[in-house]
C-alpha cells in the first residue's frame, strides 16, 4: 500500500481518541488516515424488529461527541465525515473514491455488527477489528473464558485473589497522518455536514439531571 492510500477508520461505538485500542492500532500504522462517523439509527444492519429511533436526548449526547471528536481530530490533521445510509453500502462507496482498500474499526461482539464487518469483507476490503471493550484481555484471566463465573461478586473476588492488574489507559496518539480530500470528493459522499446543536432538543422538566448541552 502506498502513503498516498488512506485507511479508512469507522467510529463505531467508541468516540474517544484515548484509550481506544482501535485507533492506536491503525495510527501505529503510520499510514493516513480518513476517519468516517454514522448516524446513529441508521448505521446497522436493518433488523428484524425494526430499527428504533434514537431519543431526543440520545442524540443530543451523540451530536455533541462528534462535534467534540470533530475538533479533535481536525487538530490531528484528520477528516471526520459523518454519514448517512447503511455502513456497508456507504464505506464501498468512500473507500473506492479515495482508493482505500483497508477499513480499521472497533470489534463488537453482536451479529447484526458481525455482519456488517464480514460484508465489507466478501465485498474485498481489508477489514481490521480491534477488541476494546473489556476491562481484561482473556489471557489475563486467572481461569478460562468457559469457566467465567455467573456472578460479578465470584469474578471479582477470583481477580482480586489472581492480583491480575489493571492495564492503564492508553494515551492518545501524539502523531497520526490524516488525508487530504477534495472539497468536490467530500461533497459527493453526502456527509451531514450541518449537526443541529444541542440546545435545539426537548429538555423536560420533570428530570432532575436536566442537560442543556454544555
Amino acid at each position: 500500500m502506498t502513503p498516498s492510500v488512506p485507511l479508512v477508520y469507522w467510529f463505531r461505538s467508541d468516540l474517544r481518541l484515548r484509550d481506544n485500542p482501535a485507533w492506536v492500532q491503525a495510527c501505529a500504522l503510520n499510514q493516513p488516515l480518513l476517519a468516517v462517523v454514522f448516524e446513529p439509527h441508521m448505521a446497522s444492519t436493518e433488523q428484524r424488529w425494526g430499527c428504533l429511533q434514537p431519543g431526543a436526548h440520545r442524540l443530543a449526547w451523540w451530536r455533541a461527541n462528534v462535534r467534540a471528536l470533530q475538533l479533535e481530530l481536525a487538530q490531528c490533521g484528520v477528516t471526520l465525515l459523518v454519514l448517512r445510509g447503511k455502513a456497508v453500502e456507504v464505506l464501498q462507496t468512500v473507500a473506492n473514491k479515495v482508493g482505500a482498500v483497508a477499513i480499521h474499526c472497533e470489534e463488537i461482539a453482536a451479529p447484526y455488527e458481525r455482519a456488517e464487518v464480514q460484508a465489507l469483507q466478501h465485498a474485498g476490503f481489508e477489514v481490521h477489528t480491534h477488541w476494546g471493550s473489556t476491562l481484561f484481555e482473556e489471557q489475563q484471566l486467572p481461569f478460562a473464558v468457559d469457566e467465567l463465573p455467573a456472578v460479578f461478586s465470584q469474578f471479582r473476588n477470583l481477580v482480586e485473589r489472581a492480583r491480575t492488574p489493571v492495564p492503564a489507559p492508553l494515551a492518545a496518539p501524539q502523531h497520526v497522518h490524516g488525508f487530504s480530500i477534495a472539497s468536490e470528493t467530500a461533497a459527493s459522499f453526502a456527509p451531514w455536514a450541518a449537526i443541529p446543536p444541542a440546545e435545539q432538543f426537548c429538555i423536560d422538566a420533570r428530570s432532575a439531571y436536566n442537560w442543556d448541552g454544555d
